[in-house]
């Protein structure tokens, strides 16, 4: 990149994190308050159950797909095709799983099925990652912003209206819907992804499934990871609980998906260069300390965000969360070092490192869940969660992906 086109993209990067931020923080904590702890629980429930659901059809791919699409391994139509003629196909057991969720969970039936048209948006993101892919990031950010506001702006609107909880859960997917339409229209709109079934090969079909397998099975049991504690905890507990612990987590979400914005662009440019060149290395240590540095930002300012913003416009229910913010933050952290790591893997198609994590993590997570939460409430869910995405980002990282490993040690100490 020139260094015009890096400061042009730099100013469209903070209008989106700002936007995102206020999206993420202020519009969800204003439909929090409307909505009180047992409404908003329950629309996170459902949010919840169809983040894993949308985790099959995505199939934990992202980083693989950009990275592809830029080196061309495959022709880009041949490639684009086969992608979306497997993930369509997973969307179907998706569905199917959202109806006997459906039927299982009757007071959360109406909200999963608002949330249902994220499962073909996430088959079909793919959109999303060949525009990065070919470093359009300032027109991916300007799409962005452009369906952020639109899906804020309508939030506003069921705010100012005093709509119920079910309004807000069919606006959730707006703003992906929205990006995705804009990105494949900037692509060649449907008339180009049409062309790109029809180049789809057989072989290239059974390419993408065997370097994607282990990514989608840890794909869902990433999602399983980061969301059974809020329907787990509204089972425990209640439905006011899962409220709490959703604006709670609310503080987290905002620098999560800044870092997605983020984390295309650092794909993009390390999978220019040699994996074993020195220049790579000494780049991917460097996203590890940027990292680090944001995430220490990130438990200081969600911190003392809550205790001096939030807890003064909250009302009642929403109370003596300031430590419950805290501890939580304190797994951004792995999640932001874990993004780059999952950029490391997918460049060296280590891709099973990441299934045996999450197999070992998950069992230990809903254990200590269940050990915590019963005891301590929703301030044991904080810490079992948090202690449980330590465990498995730092120590299990020893194990099985020693080379990793040794990058975050050696990012402590900045080369001469």
């Amino acid at each position: 990149m020139k260094i015009n086109e890096i400061k042009n993209l730099g100013k469209w990067l903070v209008v989106e994190r700002l936007l995102r931020l206020a999206n993420g923080i202020i519009i969800y904590a204003a439909i929090a308050k409307h909505l009180g702890p047992s409404d908003f629980g329950n629309l996170n429930v459902a949010i919840g159950m169809i983040s894993i659901l949308s985790a099959l059809p995505s199939m934990g791919a992202e980083h693989i797909n950009i990275s592809e699409i830029k080196r061309k391994n495959t022709p880009t139509k041949e490639f684009i095709g086969s992608a979306i003629l497997v993930r369509l196909a997973l969307s179907i057991p998706s569905l199917i799983g959202a109806a006997i969720l459906c039927n299982l969970y009757k007071e959360t039936a109406p909200f999963v099925i608002a949330l249902l048209i994220q499962i073909p948006i996430s088959a079909l993101s793919i959109s999303n990652q060949k525009l990065q892919a070919d470093g359009n990031f300032v027109i991916y950010s300007k799409y962005s912003c452009c369906s952020i506001i639109i899906s804020a702006g309508i939030k506003i609107l069921g705010l100012l209206t005093e709509q119920p909880a079910i309004f807000f859960a069919w606006t959730i997917p707006l703003e992906p819907l929205l990006l995705l339409a804009l990105t494949i229209k900037h692509s060649g709109g449907s008339k180009f992804f049409i062309s790109c079934g029809k180049n789809a090969k057989t072989k290239s079909i059974k390419l993408y499934l065997r370097t994607c397998q282990p990514l989608t099975i840890s794909s869902v049991l990433v999602a399983v990871y980061f969301k059974i504690e809020i329907i787990l905890i509204s089972d425990w507990i209640n439905d006011a609980a899962a409220g709490q612990w959703s604006l709670a987590t609310l503080t987290i979400t905002p620098w999560m998906l800044a870092a997605a914005a983020v984390f295309p662009i650092i794909n993009n440019q390390l999978a220019s260069k040699n994996i074993n060149s020195n220049e790579y290395r000494e780049n991917l240590k460097k996203a590890v300390r940027i990292s680090l540095g944001v995430g220490v930002l990130a438990i200081i300012s969600n911190y003392f965000f809550y205790k001096h913003v939030l807890t003064k416009i909250m009302g009642e229910g929403y109370q003596d969360l300031e430590l419950i913010v805290a501890i939580a933050s304190v797994s951004i952290i792995p999640m932001l070092v874990g993004g780059i790591q999952e950029i490391s893997i997918a460049h060296r198609r280590f891709t099973g490192v990441v299934l045996k994590k999450v197999l070992i993590g998950i069992p230990l997570s809903i254990t200590l869940l269940k050990i915590m939460t019963l005891n301590f409430g929703i301030l044991g869910a904080a810490l079992s969660v948090t202690a449980s995405y330590i465990f498995t980002a730092l120590v299990l990282n020893c194990f099985f992906d020693k080379h990793f490993h040794k990058i975050v040690k050696e990012s402590f100490f900045i080369s001469r």
